[in-house]
């Protein structure tokens, strides 16, 4: 599904020649991504974050780059789920186009994949369940670097 989202990130890069690495800490509010169970079951998600490492090639404004690490996910339940609300947690890895205004204000685009294994939930009549999720994520930005 197509869900519209927000969040803030904060991160520290720095070049070795052409080559750009870092790190980040992002944080996202989520409204409407569902995890479809089984009938009328499933798992809202309401906000996720990733702590990631990136590496890339600059040339001259413009970077690109890969990025991985390991990302959470709150799941709420919804319909005939009746456990409680929880994290889960997973690898997640994407890549992305980053370019650098002459003010400090940057843009970019990234695609990330996070994957949410053994997420256990209980349905109505005492039916427990283990699943996976996979969730991808287009993301577009802007940063001022200071």
């Amino acid at each position: 599904s197509s869900d519209l989202l927000g969040g803030a990130m904060i991160g520290y890069t720095t070049s070795l020649g052409p080559t750009v690495v870092g790190a980040e800490l992002e944080g996202t509010y989520t409204s409407g991504k569902e995890y479809s169970l089984t009938g009328n079951a499933s798992l809202a998600q309401t906000w996720s974050g990733a702590a990631k490492l990136r590496a890339g090639v600059s040339f001259d404004s413009m970077l690109l780059y890969g990025t991985v690490g390991y990302g959470w996910a709150r799941l709420d339940p919804k319909g005939n789920v009746v456990s409680d609300p929880r994290w889960a947690g997973g690898f997640t890895y994407g890549a992305g186009v980053e370019y650098l205004f002459r003010n400090g204000l940057t843009t970019r685009l990234e695609y990330t994949q996070s994957r949410y294994d053994n997420v256990e939930s209980t349905l109505a009549g005492g039916i427990k369940r283990t699943d996976s999720f996979v969730n991808h994520a287009i993301k577009a930005g802007l940063s001022y670097r200071f």
